[in-house]
């Protein structure tokens, strides 16, 4: 089974990529970027539509999710009492000495002090964080860390929301994906400590392989630079094509395996995603096939013999019309059916990568997938 779940965006707050953030969208019904409370944001201008254009649920596409709630801090607090356990050899790695010596660039990793909550104080006493040239907004608000410890806080953070709202984590991180894919808070942290993790499900949820299935068929197959917000929110008012989509793509994710390794599990999806696009080539080519069926099914159609022999032997006006009308009906009836039949092999699930492509996106004359 699918789910309609929505997208949480992951690690930054501002989208890099509007490209990127298209694709996401055409596999998602929204995307949500973690926000701290009384950030200003700035996005770019080729994003800024996103936020106002309204897709599916009446909302709109890119929309904010909250830096700090129950979820969240909870995680935080488990968090902040497995570093407060480990001994000071096992952070001393990630001080902001041990930061300059493994990294020509002290500000690698930023973080906002709004998605640290109770985490901050520790931090910066262990320096484990320190204040950092800000790239948007006030200084003050921003810490530099060790781009591990960094992203462990980010990505402890975004499984509590995820699993808390039900979200889907689209993320260009690779070696904590997998852990992410499952929100398996121990796996995450275990990362951080290079401890071996708990053995998690082997296999991944199957909606967590479609949806990320459906987001690599849409990076690799189209170039969406000319697809603006206001037809994407168009195709996401017809929600049911995605889920639609994503059933269908769903028999391939089945058979992925839920592969650690980022490079391996990229592989084996894009291999998939062809097949997806040779599968939707296929019933374009075959669409006039269907349509020319269903001419020639009528027009070949033939009045049964006994219907043929009850109209020779008619001897009067009554039962002759009564005859000629039901072939009429008959005729009529097997003209429906054929053009039924048509149209039920027009409306596959395959028809909403043809939507996409009749809005204004290009197929993509190479891959242009990128990290997701």
């Amino acid at each position: 089974m699918v789910l309609d779940r929505d997208a949480l965006y992951y690690p930054y707050i501002h989208i890099r990529d509007a490209n990127w953030l298209k694709a996401t969208l055409l596999s998602f019904p929204q995307v949500r970027r973690i926000v701290p409370d009384a950030y200003d944001l700035t996005d770019r201008p080729d994003v800024l539509p996103f936020v106002d254009v309204i897709g599916a649920r009446g909302e709109p596409l890119l929309a904010v999710e909250p830096a700090y709630g129950p979820a969240a801090e909870q995680a935080q607090q488990r968090l902040l009492k497995r570093l407060g356990d480990a001994a000071p050899d096992v952070l001393a790695g990630f001080t902001c000495a041990a930061t300059a010596k493994a990294f020509a660039n002290l500000q690698a990793f930023q973080l906002h002090a709004g998605k640290m909550g109770p985490l901050l104080g520790f931090l910066e006493a262990r320096q484990l964080a320190w204040p950092a040239r800000a790239m948007y907004g006030n200084s003050a608000d921003w810490y530099a860390l060790h781009p591990r410890l960094g992203e462990l806080v980010m990505s402890v953070v975004a499984a509590a929301i995820a699993k808390e709202k039900q979200l889907d984590i689209v993320t260009s991180s690779g070696h904590v994906h997998h852990a992410l894919a499952h929100l398996d808070e121990n796996a995450l942290i275990a990362s951080l400590f290079d401890e071996p993790a708990a053995v998690v499900p082997a296999d991944a949820p199957l909606a967590e392989m479609a949806d990320e299935l459906c987001q690599v068929v849409m990076l690799t197959t189209f170039d969406l630079a000319q697809l603006s917000a206001q037809q994407i929110g168009v195709l996401q008012r017809e929600g049911k094509d995605l889920r639609s989509f994503k059933a269908e793509i769903a028999k391939l994710a089945a058979t992925i395996p839920d592969i650690a390794d980022p490079a391996e599990r990229q592989k084996r999806l894009t291999a998939a995603a062809r097949e997806v696009v040779a599968a939707w080539d296929k019933h374009q080519r075959a669409l006039p096939r269907f349509a020319l069926d269903a001419l020639v099914a009528v027009s070949k159609w033939k009045v049964p013999e006994v219907l043929a022999a009850g109209l020779a032997g008619a001897t009067s006006a009554i039962p002759l019309a009564a005859s000629a009308g039901l072939i009429i009906g008959l005729g009529v009836y097997a003209g429906v059916d054929a053009w039924r039949g048509y149209k039920d092999k027009a409306g596959s699930p395959y028809q909403y990568l043809s939507k996409i492509q009749k809005a204004g996106a290009v197929l993509a004359p190479k891959p242009v997938l990128a990290a997701r």
